[in-house]
C-alpha cells in the first residue's frame, strides 16, 4: 500500500524512502503473514519500540501497522516486530484512509506537555492535545471495533469527554465523544511498579489480577524485591566461588 503524503511533507518523505522502503513488506511476506481470520487488526499510532503492540500481539491480535516520526523507535520495532509494515512519518502528514480496516487502533500520544514533571506541570497543553486530537480524528474516520489512547493519569484532568470535530481538523458540526475513560494501575496488573496511568477510548474493562491487601483468593502485588530476588548474585560464579 503507497501512503498519500500531504505536499508540504513530501520532501520530507522523500529523504526518508531510502529507509522506509527497506521496511515494506514484500509480496511474498505480505502472502505469508497474511491476517489469520480468527485475529483482529491493529494499528498503532505513536508506536515507538513497540511496547504496546507487543501487548497486543501476545493476546492474538495482528499488528499491521505501527507508525512513529522517530527513526530509531521505528528501526526498533522493525526487529520486534518484523510482519508489522512500519511506517516513518508525522502523524499530521498521513491520510487516516491509507490504513485500510483496522479492527482496533491503540497508542499513546507524548505526554511531556502533561506530565507533571515538565516544568513543574506548567507543559503547553494546547501544543499537546493537538497529537491526541489527531489520534482522535484518525480513529473518528476509521471507526474502529476498539480503541485504546494510553496516557499519563493527569491528562484526565485536561481533556474533555466531548471535542468539537473542528478541533479535530474534521469539517462538521457535532463532537467526537470518548465512550470510556479511566485511570489504572500498573500494580493491580502484575507490574512490579505503581505507575497510574489514563486509558480512554472504547474497550472492554480488563480484570484486576493483583492487589495491595489480596484475600484468599486474589494475588498480592509483585514487589520488586522479589524480581530482584531471582536474578544471580553477580559476584558469584556459576560453579559457587567468588
Amino acid at each position: 500500500m503507497k501512503f498519500k503524503l500531504t505536499k508540504e511533507a513530501n520532501k520530507k518523505y522523500m529523504k526518508n524512502r531510502k529507509y522506509t522502503s527497506k521496511n515494506k513488506i514484500s509480496k511474498e511476506n505480505e502472502t505469508k503473514n497474511m491476517i489469520k481470520p480468527n485475529k483482529l487488526k491493529v494499528l498503532d499510532l505513536f508506536c515507538g519500540a513497540g511496547g504496546f503492540s507487543e501487548g497486543f500481539r501476545k493476546a492474538g491480535f495482528n499488528i499491521t501497522y505501527a507508525v512513529d516520526n522517530w527513526k530509531p523507535a521505528i528501526e526498533t520495532h522493525k526487529i520486534n516486530h518484523p510482519e508489522t509494515e512500519t511506517i516513518l512519518a508525522d502523524i499530521n502528514d498521513l491520510n487516516p484512509k491509507n490504513f485500510g480496516t483496522p479492527d482496533v487502533i491503540i497508542g499513546g500520544p507524548p505526554c511531556q506537555e502533561f506530565s507533571g514533571s515538565k516544568k513543574g506541570g506548567s507543559g503547553d497543553f494546547k501544543k499537546g492535545m493537538k497529537l491526541v486530537f489527531q489520534f482522535m480524528k484518525f480513529v473518528h474516520i476509521l471507526k474502529p471495533k476498539y480503541w485504546i489512547m494510553e496516557n499519563v493519569a493527569r491528562l484526565d484532568r485536561i481533556m474533555p469527554n466531548e471535542i468539537k470535530f473542528k478541533e479535530l481538523g474534521i469539517d462538521k458540526s457535532g463532537f467526537f465523544k470518548i465512550p470510556r475513560r479511566q485511570i489504572f494501575n500498573s500494580a493491580d496488573y502484575g507490574v512490579p511498579q505503581k505507575r497510574m496511568r489514563l486509558l480512554s477510548g472504547n474497550f472492554p474493562l480488563p480484570k484486576q489480577t493483583n492487589f495491595e491487601n489480596p484475600t484468599n483468593k486474589t494475588n498480592q502485588w509483585v514487589y520488586m524485591r522479589k524480581i530482584l530476588e531471582s536474578f544471580p548474585n553477580p559476584l558469584i560464579k556459576p560453579n559457587g566461588h567468588k
